[in-house]
């Protein structure tokens, strides 16, 4: 009869949101784990850990108000409220950042700092110029393969998706490298808006649109970009959005792009260590043969470059 009490009021847990409360699925999730689990023997540290881990994951998907590049880093992302979901889409969320919140810590490390300034003083730029990485933002190894990849394409044509301190370090790289488009995409008007000021303001080109976030490509699960004005042919595919609580695999609709990648273009995928990213990458993989993938694993997050085969 406890077993009983404890599993009816694990369910109401669930059904029931307190008012205000945004973490209220994942207490309903540890209640009703520990009440089912309860016969079986299942500690009490389990369900402790489970709990913990469920929180600490659910901490990432609350977010913060906007805010411009030229602040510090928080710790969350900006909020994309508002947009329909399947409750299997949010179970998958929920599942994966119970799995996945070692990355998700790890990712709260930009980099070194000496690492930093070594970039910055390498593009010839004040060392107050980016603000503290890490958590959603690039972190120093993922900028520094943006910069090599632009050293060695000279690209015309850059797509970003997600914008923000990459945005800086592209367009700078672009003018020290005799030039070249950046059209960046990012779904917050207000911070698109933002970033387009902050290049202006450091003598920096480049085209920041405001993407809303709309049905996904065919086969991919999500919401994702609503894209206008993309170049015919794109030189370098830089991939840091949308963010993962919208759908752990939701960037991997970024391979709708993937027929518009020049022969000898490169596609950069950020937060590639993350299990989601992984499964995306194996599906890229299978997807498109005639591109060429590989995952750095070193810095805080992971990179993976995938490279276009040249023309024969």
């Amino acid at each position: 009869m406890v077993r009983g009490s404890r599993l009816m009021k694990a369910k109401a847990d669930w059904r029931c949101p307190p008012d205000n409360c945004p973490i209220w699925p994942i207490s309903g999730l540890a209640s009703l784990f520990s009440a089912i689990s309860e016969p079986f023997g299942v500690s009490t540290s389990l369900e402790i850990a489970l709990t913990l881990r469920c929180h600490l994951a659910f901490t990432i998907l609350v977010h913060e108000p906007p805010m411009t590049t030229k602040q510090p880093t928080q710790a969350l992302a900006l909020a994309d409220v508002g947009l329909p979901r399947s409750i299997a889409d949010r179970a998958t969320v929920y599942a994966y950042g119970a799995l996945q919140w070692p990355w998700l810590l790890r990712s709260l490390h930009g980099g070194r700092r000496a690492d930093k300034i070594a970039l910055l003083d390498y593009l010839e730029l004040p060392h107050d110029a980016l603000p503290n990485l890490g958590s959603w933002k690039a972190d120093t190894q993922f900028l520094s393969h943006i910069v090599s990849a632009i050293e060695l394409l000279k690209p015309q044509n850059i797509v970003e998706l997600g914008c923000g301190a990459s945005s800086l370090i592209i367009a700078r790289a672009l003018q020290r490298n005799g030039g070249g488009k950046l059209d960046s995409y990012d779904q917050h008007a207000e911070f698109a808006a933002a970033t387009q000021a902050w290049l202006g303001e450091n003598g920096l080109a480049g085209t920041i649109h405001h993407a809303p976030l709309g049905p996904p490509p065919a086969g991919w699960p999500g919401h994702w970009y609503q894209l206008s004005d993309l170049p015919d042919t794109i030189d370098l595919l830089i991939i840091d959005g949308p963010p993962w609580a919208i759908h752990p695999h939701v960037r991997g609709a970024a391979a709708s792009l993937f027929g518009r990648l020049r022969p000898g273009g490169m596609i950069l995928l950020d937060d590639a260590a993350r299990p989601g990213e992984r499964i995306v990458a194996r599906r890229w993989r299978r997807g498109h043969t005639n591109i060429e993938f590989v995952l750095d694993g070193s810095g805080a997050k992971g990179t993976l470059i995938g490279r276009k085969q040249a023309a024969s």
